[in-house]
């Protein structure tokens, strides 16, 4: 944790996996392991993480949409799922291959207002 706190990117990918493998192995609450790993998996992003970072975060906000939506807070759910979309279109416009697939498969499931919502998160990072 001191080398995660102390900016190495990869002890902060590491750290957001341990924090999902806790909750798939029932040692922790889902929706809590995907928060703590989706915080150390942004922060990881930030210190210049790389297509498998931003990807492993995609994957992590659309895991947390469906914990969200299955818990009634589909407000969280819908910011999460357009902040995916946004992550997913920009991997996908650097060639990205699975993210574009993924983005297929969702992007059908969001409304208009979310698909707005994931172009300002776009722009919000360009």
């Amino acid at each position: 944790m001191v080398r995660a706190a102390s900016g190495d990117r990869s002890a902060q990918t590491q750290m957001a996996k341990r924090a999902m493998s806790l909750a798939l192995a029932g040692a922790a609450d889902m929706g809590d392991g995907i928060v703590e790993a989706t915080y150390w998996a942004r922060i990881a992003e930030a210190n210049g993480g790389g297509p498998e970072e931003r990807q492993y975060l995609a994957g992590l906000l659309l895991l947390f949409v469906g914990v969200a939506r299955d818990r009634g807070r589909l407000d969280i759910s819908r910011l999460h799922f357009a902040e995916a979309i946004a992550r997913l279109d920009a991997l996908a416009d650097e060639g990205d291959e699975l993210a574009g697939q993924a983005l297929a498969a969702f992007e059908g499931d969001a409304d208009a207002g979310i698909l707005a919502l994931a172009q300002e998160f776009r722009g919000a990072r360009s």
